[in-house]
């Protein structure tokens, strides 16, 4: 078996590279750049460099057909929504050459537009944040008087298709008043069209895993998240895997049965246990970041998607192992560096204390935690993965302290 596996720069393509290489599967590594942490793995055959679908798609996927058609692959897994959803829209010029193991592409749609998932939830009873839809960028300055703050501004969409480009939604936003919240709405308008307007939800963030077939659940598994590379939210920089609660279980369902899912997914609630209901955040519906964690605890995801695909029989709703700690080392620096930095002004709920983080960041370490991206028996990942960091990011955080630090200057 052959399969290609796109943006090898993410954990979860690094871990998807390792739970098919190690099963004999031959693992060929997709990235825009060379620096791509999976195409550095052991379990990897060959690494590949494709027109980036953030400069073109047209690009992107002329030569991704081609890939596909001369390289004699059994399935295409996109790993982002930057991958997924121009190879989903075209997927007639896949599929002559090459499987992929997804829904339909109205359900990927619904899934990765947020104002869509949203509408779902509520036609299927699952609460949700407080949630402004803004249609008319002239509606917002008399809005922005009349609702309560904090609240968090987030792109419709993670990735989305302007013109010839996928453009990154940029991840999640604050405003703390009327002012910065018309600013930062039509700031994130400009890139990626009528951002949400959400009510701050406190609490903490659980995922649910799945495996869907024809929209019927096979294969559950949760995690909680203990520490997020961003304190405001974000990614989980550490986590533990839980048994699956059952009014988290039965609402992820829902939503996915609603969708008729076919394949992976994940999706997130924020929940302050003992005062609220779990809130419905988002669905990935695809692979995601923390999956390293699901395949250690026993539940091989990539794996048990490729058997379903083919048609071969697997065990459904396998039991794993619980309590199990997953790290991402480079995440969690990242969290204590935000820690260090402070809480934003107006930040409405207690923020980490700077003291205690350095000392669990310290003492994270256990024996039998396992690591995203390290690994003795596969130490390359763990290194390009730095190496990438630090020529794409590091250079960006420097930039915003010098930011930060000019605003923040008393005049001469």
């Amino acid at each position: 078996m052959k399969v290609f596996v796109t943006d090898g720069a993410q954990n979860h393509a690094l871990a998807v590279a390792r739970s098919l290489g190690a099963k004999g599967v031959e693992v060929v590594v997709g990235e825009s750049s060379l620096l791509s942490k999976g195409g550095f793995s052991r379990y990897c055959r060959r690494r590949r460099v494709y027109p980036s679908p953030a400069e073109s798609v047209s690009a992107f996927l002329s030569w991704m057909v081609e890939e596909m058609k001369q390289g004699g692959y059994d399935f295409l897994l996109p790993m982002t929504e930057g991958c997924l959803l121009p190879i989903s829209a075209h997927r007639e010029f896949f599929l002559p050459y090459v499987r992929l193991p997804l829904p339909s592409h109205e359900a990927i749609f619904q899934a990765c537009n947020k104002a869509e998932t949203l509408a779902l939830a509520q036609r299927e009873g699952i609460p949700i944040p407080q949630t402004w839809l803004v249609e008319d960028l002239a509606e917002l300055p008399a809005l922005s008087k009349e609702i309560s703050y904090p609240v968090v501004i987030k792109p419709r969409w993670s990735s989305y298709w302007k013109g010839d480009r996928m453009t990154s939604g940029g991840g999640a936003a604050y405003a703390f008043g009327p002012a910065e919240l018309v600013e930062k709405v039509r700031r994130i308008h400009q890139e990626i069209p009528f951002p949400l307007i959400q009510s701050f939800v406190p609490g903490k963030g659980y995922g649910l895993y799945a495996l869907f077939e024809q929209g019927e659940p096979r294969v559950l598994f949760a995690h909680e998240r203990l520490r997020d590379v961003r304190p405001t939210g974000s990614g989980s920089a550490l986590r533990r895997s839980i048994p699956p609660d059952p009014l988290l279980t039965k609402q992820a369902v829902s939503l996915l049965k609603g969708l008729q899912w076919h394949g992976v997914a994940m999706v997130e609630f924020k929940w302050d246990r003992g005062r609220s209901e779990p809130v419905l955040m988002e669905i990935n519906g695809r692979f995601w970041n923390s999956l390293p964690l699901a395949i250690a605890a026993g539940v091989d995801f990539p794996w048990l998607l490729l058997r379903m695909a083919e048609g071969k029989p697997f065990e459904h709703f396998p039991a794993y192992q619980t309590d199990l700690l997953c790290r991402w080392f480079l995440g969690d620096c990242r969290h204590l560096f935000a820690v260090w930095r402070g809480a934003p002004p107006g930040w409405p709920v207690p923020f980490p204390e700077r003291g205690r983080t350095l000392l669990e960041f310290l003492k994270s370490h256990q024996r039998g935690m396992i690591y995203d991206t390290f690994r003795w028996e596969d130490p390359l990942p763990g290194l390009v993965e730095w190496l990438y960091f630090a020529f794409t990011k590091v250079p960006g955080y420097f930039r915003r302290s010098k930011r930060r630090l000019a605003k923040h200057a008393e005049p001469v």
